[in-house]
């Protein structure tokens, strides 16, 4: 298997995701967050806020605003393979 099989199972037999055949392509799987996994992803998002702004504080505001730049380029240039927390289907 896959890392990302061996993730994605490691994440629903720790109740964190749940997993749905699809209907249209049996190879595919319908993938959400429990509530469970949603409470854990917001705490990890929030540690990891928290620890880029400890750091942040650091810079001067021109290496603050050289970030802020590239950060924009980059988002620009992954705006198709954005991820997110709905429902997706990924192929096993």
């Amino acid at each position: 298997p896959s890392t990302t099989s061996k993730l994605i199972e490691g994440l629903h037999k720790r109740h964190m995701l749940l997993r749905q055949t699809a209907q249209d392509d049996r190879r595919r799987s319908i993938l959400a967050l429990t509530v469970e996994g949603e409470t854990i992803f917001l705490e990890a998002s929030r540690t990891i806020l928290a620890r880029l702004d400890e750091h942040f504080a650091t810079l001067s505001d021109e290496q603050v605003a050289a970030i802020k730049d590239v950060t924009t380029m980059l988002s620009t240039l992954f705006t198709p393979v954005r991820t997110h927390r709905k429902l997706c289907a990924v192929s096993e």
